[in-house]
């Protein structure tokens, strides 16, 4: 399988949406070859592993390299609200009518349904998951029946599945086995620590690289902080396990490539010296791993963590380097000035350079001046917020979180501590 894999190569001159990176491993190269053997016979295929195995992205990269002209492919997800009818009216927007009852993908094509996060659909009081009966009588009976016309059936042609769904077990549904027969299941494991590293490396070392401006303090550490990354997390997975009252404390690999996915956000400017750089990788793996404790305790227990593993893994004298607290944010630049000669359409925003914060007081300033700005522009909700220190952190959070694609935060906290009024500021 080692000769089938491909090499990523990161564009030096743009940044890629971090969502469509794939970076080919024996393991996803594996999965799509054995995915492709089963679609080719127009079969079903199911992928079932942990999250933030890349099954969704794997299903999504294979099925981008279909031919329009003859394949086309939807993407369903499923949730605990998904419901038959649902379903099967989505199934009705794709097709087209051919003959007499049957109906097809429009203009003669084929098409692929793929269905993340098919297990999710709720089950009823008598153990049945009904939504996904009606997915089974697609499968098996090829069609399904109308629901204007009680009696008549709908036959379907030149449509396939592929479906997703993680281990069932741990309050997670499992699918009705009458379905889980019509597919084959290829089960996707968690990558290899060498995996995982270079994986995380070709993205790492595509980034701080020369051609972007970072010096070589910069790019010559960019590896270690990989392998550091990847152990930290290891770590805090094995010790920090989930309990009744600490029932989000769940991390897997998405995690580990959230810290990454910030990391990428910083330009040469923001990080032209190693103990930026440290300060950088310190912010990302606080704000993605230990923004979630609830507790002083595991906090403290995690900085210690952080800067053990930084002294083991590379250098104690870099260890030594690490700043005590560390907070970037991306709204300190004013718009340029307006000279006269722009065109009419040119909107003069702010740049989004993702930076440290200088000092308390000028984020204090700076933050007085955007509510001044929100006050002005929404009519009607006067907002007079007093910048305190841990008023600031909370916003600086929740802005990462929105500006990070797909990025979302659930805030909890008891009424009044200013969770509302935060997120709008934050987002303006």
């Amino acid at each position: 399988w080692l000769t089938r894999v491909e090499e990523y190569v990161y564009p030096k001159d743009s940044t890629p949406t971090y969502a469509s990176i794939l970076v080919p491993n024996v393991d996803n190269v594996r999965t799509e070859f054995l995915m492709d053997t089963i679609a080719k016979q127009e079969k079903a295929a199911m992928l079932i592993g942990e999250q933030g195995t890349a099954k969704t992205v794997m299903v999504k990269g294979y099925t981008n390299k279909y031919n329009r002209e003859k394949q086309l492919s939807k993407a369903l997800n499923f949730s605990s609200a998904t419901e038959p009818g649902h379903f099967q009216k989505a199934i009705e927007s794709y097709i087209d009518k051919r003959v007499g009852s049957t109906y097809g993908p429009p203009a003669g094509k084929k098409m692929t349904v793929f269905i993340d996060d098919i297990n999710m659909p709720v089950i009823n009081e008598w153990g049945d998951q009904i939504t996904n009966e009606i997915v089974r009588q697609l499968m098996a009976m090829k069609g399904f029946y109308s629901l204007e016309k009680p009696g008549d059936f709908t036959s379907i042609v030149d449509i396939q599945f592929l479906a997703a769904t993680i281990h069932p077990g741990g309050g997670r549904n499992d699918i009705p086995p009458r379905l889980k027969r019509q597919f084959a299941i290829f089960n996707c494991t968690l990558p290899s620590n060498a995996s995982i590293d270079k994986i995380f490396s070709v993205i790492g070392r595509g980034h701080f690289c020369a051609e972007r401006g970072f010096p070589d303090e910069v790019t010559s550490r960019v590896l270690d902080l990989v392998k550091c990354t990847r152990i930290l997390w290891q770590i805090t997975k094995s010790k920090m396990l989930p309990t009744p009252a600490k029932f989000h404390y769940v991390f897997n690999l998405r995690d580990l490539s959230r810290i990454w996915e910030g990391m990428l956000h910083v330009k040469s400017e923001a990080a032209g010296s190693l103990d930026l750089l440290l300060s950088l990788w310190k912010n990302e793996c606080t704000r993605v791993i230990a923004d979630r404790f609830t507790n002083p305790e595991d906090k403290n227990w995690f900085g210690k963590v952080l800067s053990k593993t930084l002294s083991d893994e590379v250098d104690t004298e870099v260890a030594k380097r690490l700043p005590m607290e560390t907070y970037f944010v991306d709204f300190l630049q004013d718009a340029p000035e307006a000279t006269g000669e722009e065109g009419e359409e040119v909107e003069m925003e702010a740049p989004k350079i993702y930076e440290p914060v200088p000092s308390w007081e000028e984020l204090q300033e700076r933050l007085v001046m955007f509510m001044q700005q929100y006050n002005e522009t929404v009519r009607g909700v006067g907002m007079d917020l007093v910048f305190f220190k841990d008023a600031m952190i909370h916003l600086i959070k929740i802005s990462r979180i929105i500006r990070t694609d797909r990025g979302n935060a659930l805030l909890v906290g008891v009424g009044g501590s200013g969770k509302q009024s935060l997120t709008r500021l934050a987002s303006l």
